[in-house]
């Protein structure tokens, strides 16, 4: 991953490796797992209005 967004408009400092943000991203709960199956149930109200 070589793009760079601005430096003046970054939240995240520029010297921050790809590992690090990997790092700090998986610190705070983000995952890239998927779901392996779907629901057997699902309430479509509840998920339209939230």
């Amino acid at each position: 991953m070589n793009v760079r967004p601005d430096p003046e408009r970054s939240p995240v400092p520029q010297d921050v490796s790809d590992e690090g943000v990997a790092a700090l991203v998986r610190r705070h709960g983000w995952t890239c797992r998927v779901p392996a199956r779907h629901a057997i149930e699902r309430d479509e109200a509840a998920v339209v209005n939230s």
